[in-house]
């Protein structure tokens, strides 16, 4: 009788050890992770979600804005104040309570005509930061109904009435909410209003925005701004706040600086205006990346400050512009500095 051959002792499947079955859930974690990576790159730079935005109608926002074929009447000189206000992001820094209260506190101080604000995010941090006193207007994109504060816009409702407004997303496709960036970062915007003073009937444009620090971003974003701003310009005069995260001695600067559009330092400091740098160089070629910007035919900039007084309020100082704005059209080209 042939006797069955022993195999010896038989593996127990309870003892196996546990690293095989370990690798192999290590292996697909990594799998479905690279397969959402590549998901969500595809869907980035096709913009996907933005398309889908703008087919549900979910967002309200306009158009790259088009030139008037025939210019309104501005009768007046306007004299107005205008601040740029960086305000540190509520998630950047501690203490946001205090620091909204100080924020909303110094603005109203100011009694500015146009403010533009940037790095604000949702409606909650907005209404903290927006002066009980003065009487302003929130102007904002929103997405879903809820606002995308990143370059926010407040007027002085009691003197200007809204006629238009519009966002130009900097972004690869400038007409899609939220459009993506040609690097990562934040989704960023251009915010323009076009007011008409109560009193005068004179119109002007007002213009917010915050580039995106990466570098390929805020390169492509500039020619963008000058060319909406360039077309704002030949619908009215044009006032511009903004975050460039560009100083004035970079290339970057001067095509958002290109003709018809000026630095209001500059032009303070060939016409004389007071020049109150705060702490900052007076040249500005160094750190300042927050201005203040005019496309328009005559400009008289009465005084241009920079204002580091508080360091805590924010880790930007902001910029504040009285000017005297002309908002009657000469027909020839400007011959002021």
């Amino acid at each position: 009788m042939t006797q069955p051959i022993d195999a010896g002792p038989q593996a127990d499947p309870s003892q196996a050890s546990p690293l095989p079955r370990l690798i192999k859930r290590l292996l697909r974690g990594v799998a479905l992770a690279l397969a959402a990576l590549v998901a969500f790159a595809g869907a980035w730079y096709f913009n996907l979600p933005q398309h889908l935005l703008r087919i549900v109608g979910s967002s309200e926002v306009q158009a790259r804005p088009q030139s008037a074929a025939t210019l309104a009447p501005s009768p007046a000189s306007l004299a107005l104040r205008v601040v740029s206000a960086n305000v540190e992001c509520f998630y950047c820094e501690a203490n946001w309570d205090e620091r909204s209260a100080s924020t909303a506190g110094y603005l109203g101080g100011l009694a500015a005509d146009l403010i533009g604000l940037q790095e604000l995010v949702t409606d909650r941090d907005l209404e903290a930061v927006v002066p009980t006193t003065g009487d302003y207007e929130l102007v904002v994109p929103r997405i879903f109904g809820q606002a995308y504060g990143d370059a926010a816009i407040l007027f002085r409702a009691s003197r200007f009435e809204l006629l238009e407004s519009g966002v130009v997303w900097l972004g690869r496709n400038q007409g899609l909410p939220l459009s993506a960036g040609w690097t990562v970062g934040l989704p960023r915007y251009v915010n323009w209003v076009l007011l008409r003073e109560r009193d005068s009937g004179a119109e002007l444009i007002f213009v917010n925005t915050h580039f995106d620090p990466n570098r390929p971003n805020k390169d492509a974003s500039a020619p963008i701004f000058h060319e909406v701003v360039t077309a704002l310009s030949a619908r009215a005069p044009v006032i511009a706040t903004g975050d460039f995260n560009t100083c004035t001695d970079a290339e970057r600067f001067a095509i958002v600086c290109a003709p018809p559009i000026r630095d209001t330092h500059a032009i303070a400091s060939a016409q004389g205006g007071e020049v109150d740098a705060g702490g900052w160089s007076d040249a500005l070629d160094i750190d300042l990346i927050d201005h203040v910007l005019v496309a328009a035919d005559a400009v008289q900039v009465v005084a241009w400050r920079v204002d580091d007084s508080d360091p805590d309020r924010s880790d930007h100082p902001y910029v504040m512009v009285d000017l005297v704005l002309g908002t009657e059209r000469a027909s020839g080209p400007s011959s002021q500095d």
